[in-house]
């Protein structure tokens, strides 16, 4: 277990400063409690014409994620998560950029949050922003070795819906204890010395049920998608601390109420913000 006390941040968090602010850079819109659906936000979806092949060998993902969370931070935003995915199916192979949405910068940074982070198993499966002449889109970079990718990213799934159903309790608490527990136990942290670039520090995110060092960010992650596993009401949330350091963890519906989670922390559950900590906007 790494054993990680955000009192004493100052000497160790110096070196990761900048990896987290790397990381955060295209995830600078906390993915906060707030659920707005894409009808609502715009509805000038990017129509592009793709070129399509067969998918047939293939597992959906985009039907397969349907029936993997038993609830979600916003259900309004599912259905157009399982289309992104279908859009990437259906557009394999491509050395091109495949858009999947176009709008205001707020709108689309929202999305690709929502689907990076609640969505988020492997990091060859991941939306980017990307500056249009009078907006901004989302897109995949490319969909080369897409049925690798595709397989990864449901061995991944599957790894994390196993190890969901193994830390079910007798109560809703008792399973929030469990996975609180499971990870703090099981992930590692990523530490460098060294400067990283920014798809470096991202791709830090993925991989925790591989046993692959993750940032903070990936414990988050982690937390979210047992607890939706589980039928758990959680989110991921991005926090700053006074000294202007990054983080993340969690808000999970835990006795009743809604409370702060921190896997980083030895105190992971709070009733407010832990003190020096605001919300990162």
């Amino acid at each position: 277990m790494i054993k990680y006390v955000i009192d004493n941040l100052e000497a160790t968090m110096k070196k990761r400063l900048l990896i987290m602010a790397l990381s955060l850079a295209i995830m600078n819109v906390a993915s906060s409690n707030t659920c707005t659906a894409l009808a609502d936000m715009d509805s000038n979806s990017a129509t592009i014409t793709y070129v399509t092949e067969s998918n047939n060998e293939n597992v959906s993902i985009s039907e397969y994620m349907k029936n993997v969370y038993t609830v979600t931070q916003c259900p309004e935003l599912d259905e157009t998560v399982y289309n992104i995915f279908k859009t990437y199916e259906n557009n394999k192979n491509s050395s091109s950029r495949v858009y999947v949405y176009s709008g205001t910068y707020e709108n689309c940074v929202k999305l690709m949050n929502y689907f990076n982070i609640n969505y988020g198993y492997t990091y060859d499966i991941h939306l980017t922003l990307i500056k249009q002449s009078n907006s901004y889109g989302l897109c995949f970079e490319n969909t080369l070795n897409a049925d690798v990718n595709i397989s990864n990213y449901l061995n991944e799934v599957k790894k994390a819906q196993t190890i969901a159903a193994s830390l079910k309790g007798t109560s809703q608490d008792e399973t929030i204890a469990n996975i609180i527990n499971w990870v703090k136990i099981n992930a590692k942290y990523f530490y460098t010395d060294h400067n990283v670039d920014e798809q470096t520090g991202v791709s830090h995110y993925y991989g925790i049920y591989s046993g692959n060092e993750v940032l903070c960010k990936g414990y988050a992650m982690a937390v979210y998608q047992l607890c939706a596993m589980n039928g758990i009401k959680a989110s991921v949330i991005d926090i700053v601390s006074n000294k202007g350091l990054n983080h993340t963890a969690n808000t999970v519906v835990y006795s009743d109420k809604e409370r702060f989670v921190d896997t980083m922390r030895k105190d992971s559950v709070s009733d407010t913000l832990w003190e020096g900590f605001r919300y990162f906007y």
